[in-house]
């Protein structure tokens, strides 16, 4: 009698997991597999006939394929520019000698970009490299054309630096510095010490970056929709079908899709370069070398590009402070106190919050049950398998083209024109990387853990609840935080479902820039800087704390 009690509890559990589960798998049903069937609806069918009619149409438009090719082949360049920047600095930080202090500086410096929206940093740099900018008096002439290639391409190089950074860094890490004595003790000349020493180790990883740095600045719409001017790009395409005088829901459809194309390519040959990747060493730190020009050129050449990215963004912190910049440099605080009487911006600003709260604790649970269940339950059901897919499916989706499927999806729901729609979003449009996180995290932890609870009689609720979340406390932090920041400078996932009621700060701030309102935008800007640093601190703190709680 008492074993089919046991084995009635056991049927129970595992019944109250696959609801989970389906619960899960429904929530992506309907708000990511739905909306992305409504994009092909759109795209090919006419008149309610399955047609082809629409892609003929935009194939033999030159200006798509034109904005197509310039999105292409600017973001290729600025990606590989970038790439190169952040190896050199990346080098500097892990194979040289120079300062500790001077390397941590570095490394937070260049993630400031991440803390602020992209379409913020097109403001920045006007105000900095544009006819009337700060740089550009220094100088006395305009270093570049901030309206089209030079303008994007900087943009571009602020917003992805950072990412190229990390995983260059993180990469470094695990090169085995072996490799360089060897290298020296073979007496090989410098560069040739430099390739296999380096190089070759992370070759992967520098691929990789490339092409993220690609995907990331191919569909980005803030630095376009602020540096772009007349260049054709397919961002600004995008929302001009869907948004502009005359809306075309079939042609921003097939822009959408056409969109996805090099996402889908470039996920295809991250996941590729990342399997080869793992065969990388553990680092063996030893003695690195004196070379006193090699750590100079790195020192003169990491303060370049931090001050190319500190000198943009400081002008949005300071420019608000002046009377009305760039003709009256008198120190004043009304710009500060209008924006902040300033009921519409500040409803934004709480939109925000509110966005940013519910999306990151709603995508940190929900990305941890689906870990859990790919990573410490594999074999409970089928569905597990379809969740192993979902962070690709995700990736190949830029947030620009989620946005119109949204849009095209709820627009005629009860849920169109609410907060939650966009929280759904961002909780999808980020799920990704805190599923990754996740699963790396719960697949690390001791297997046998949950047969010796079970032996004990927990509960496996009172497991996850007593073992698992103290021992993945630091990752559910991080998550929570990734979300946060995210939804606070996100502008591409939201623009078109954002309506008046439901306007958030990076859409409020594509607003402003209509009515040339560059004060307003620079002080709530400043606002997400800050929020953002606040959650980054209080984050890192949490983190330090929680780590004691791990078995």
């Amino acid at each position: 009698m008492e074993r089919k009690i046991s084995l009635d509890k056991g049927v129970s559990k595992t019944r109250n997991h696959k609801l989970l589960m389906y619960l899960i798998f429904i929530f992506f049903a309907i708000f990511l597999i739905y909306p992305l069937i409504s994009v092909l609806k759109m795209a090919f069918v006419v008149d309610g006939v399955l047609s082809v009619e629409n892609f003929k149409v935009i194939f033999s438009s030159s200006d798509v394929l034109k904005a197509f090719t310039n999105s292409f082949s600017i973001s290729l360049f600025s990606s590989v520019l970038t790439t190169i920047a952040a190896l050199i600095i990346a080098i500097g930080i892990n194979f040289t000698n120079i300062n500790k202090k001077f390397k941590k500086f570095m490394e937070i410096s260049l993630m400031v970009p991440m803390f602020l929206p992209t379409i913020t940093y097109g403001f920045a740099i006007m105000h900095s490299f544009g006819k009337q900018g700060y740089i550009t008096g220094l100088f006395n002439r305009p270093l570049i054309d901030i309206y089209g290639v030079g303008g994007l391409i900087l943009g571009y190089f602020i917003y992805t630096v950072p990412v190229s950074f990390i995983l260059l860094n993180n990469g470094m890490k695990y090169i085995d510095k072996r490799y360089g004595l060897v290298s020296t003790l073979l007496y090989d000349g410098g560069f040739k010490n430099f390739m296999i020493s380096i190089i070759k180790p992370i070759r992967f990883t520098i691929i990789i970056s490339i092409i993220q740095c690609f995907f990331l600045s191919f569909t980005d719409f803030g630095i376009p929709a602020s540096l772009g001017g007349t260049t054709p790009l397919i961002a600004k395409s995008l929302y001009e079908q869907m948004m502009g005088s005359i809306p075309d829901f079939n042609k921003g459809a097939i822009i959408a899709l056409i969109m996805m194309i090099p996402s889908i390519l470039s996920i295809v040959v991250i996941s590729i370069f990342k399997e080869k990747r793992s065969s990388e060493n553990i680092s063996k730190n030893i003695y690195v070398r004196k070379n006193n020009a090699r750590d100079i050129f790195i020192i003169i050449f990491s303060v370049f590009v931090v001050l190319v990215i500190l000198s943009v963004l400081i002008s949005v912190v300071i420019i608000p402070f002046f009377e009305d910049y760039p003709y009256n440099l008198n120190f004043s605080l009304v710009n500060i106190k209008n924006t902040l009487n300033d009921n519409e911006l500040l409803g934004a600003y709480k939109n925000s919050i509110v966005v940013a709260l519910f999306a990151s604790i709603i995508g940190t649970i929900i990305s941890y049950i689906a870990a859990l269940f790919t990573t410490r339950k594999k074999n409970i059901n089928k569905l597990s398998g379809v969740l192993n897919i979902t962070p690709s499916i995700i990736n190949t989706v830029p947030g620009m083209v989620l946005g119109i499927a949204y849009l095209l999806a709820f627009s005629s729901t009860p849920i169109h024109n609410t907060l939650f729609i966009i929280i759904v979003c961002d909780v999808v449009h980020y799920f990704a990387t805190p599923y990754l996180m996740f699963s790396d995290s719960l697949g690390k932890l001791n297997q046998n853990w949950e047969t010796t609870s079970s032996l004990l009689g927990d509960s496996w609720f009172r497991y996850v609840k007593k073992i698992l979340i103290p021992n993945s406390y630091k990752t559910i932090v991080e998550v929570f935080t990734y979300y946060f920041i995210n939804n606070m400078v996100t502008v591409s996932a939201v623009i078109f479902i954002a309506g008046a009621r439901t306007m958030v700060i990076t859409t409020k701030i594509k607003e402003l820039q209509y009515f040339i309102r560059f004060d307003d935008i620079f002080v709530i800007s400043t606002m997400i800087l800050v929020t953002n640093i606040i959650v980054k601190i209080i984050s890192n703190k949490l983190t330090k704390r929680g780590l004691k709680n791990e078995i």
